[in-house]
């Protein structure tokens, strides 16, 4: 790190807050800690996925489940969940610590949601993403890549948005380990897909781990 390097670290602090400091600090704490302890690669996820004999038992017996999935699926694929009945549209990426249905955004830190006047059921209920498994399955059905594609971009993004242990949506160690089951359901579905590449896979083990 040169000098010039250094003055421009110094001129951007300038202009921030102390607050900002402070968990641009943190941030940079936690992110040197988890590199240090990332899971290690002996350690392997596996997943073995539903094969044919599976999808043709289900859609012999519950071709009506098959339809109510794929036309449940092409609702999210247009960008649209509900959420204890309100139905909510997002742009193609979510802020997952934005709370739909009331418009309040969670900070990172000093989280009391005992003290505000927000319910944040819902905030946890689109974390917990118990509508990706919907997306899985329709792949699994249709064999549409679009579907499983979908799934993955919204973990990959969830990963990519939270910071560990930072944020109402780390708050709780039952909405990380609800939020699991639905990544380990995509994984069970999507698993031939040519979107799961071993990259990512590393990736969601990782943050699994963690």
């Amino acid at each position: 790190m040169n000098i010039i390097t250094i003055r421009s670290y110094i001129n951007r602090m300038k202009v921030m807050s102390l607050n900002e400091i402070f968990m641009r600090f943190v941030r940079f704490c936690i992110n040197n800690i988890i590199s240090a302890r990332q899971c290690p690669a002996s350690v392997q996820l596996s997943i073995e996925p539903y094969g044919g004999e599976y999808k043709e038992f289900f859609l012999r017996n519950y071709s009506f489940c098959a339809e109510e999935t794929v036309k449940t699926a092409n609702y999210i694929i247009e960008n649209k969940i509900t959420i204890f009945g309100n139905e909510i549209s997002f742009e193609n990426s979510i802020d997952w610590s934005f709370d739909p249905v009331s418009g309040y955004r969670w900070p990172l830190n000093k989280i009391d949601y005992r003290a505000i006047a927000v319910d944040p059921k819902y905030v946890w209920e689109l974390n917990r993403q118990q509508f990706l498994p919907v997306l899985a399955k329709a792949f699994f059905i249709t064999g549409d890549e679009k579907y499983a594609q979908k799934a993955l971009y919204f973990i990959e993004s969830w990963i990519d948005s939270n910071t560990p242990f930072l944020g109402i949506n780390w708050h709780h160690p039952i909405e990380a380990a609800l939020r699991q089951i639905s990544w380990l359901w995509v994984m069970k579905y999507v698993s031939s897909s040519k979107h799961m590449n071993q990259t990512l896979l590393t990736k969601i083990r990782n943050s699994l781990f963690t």
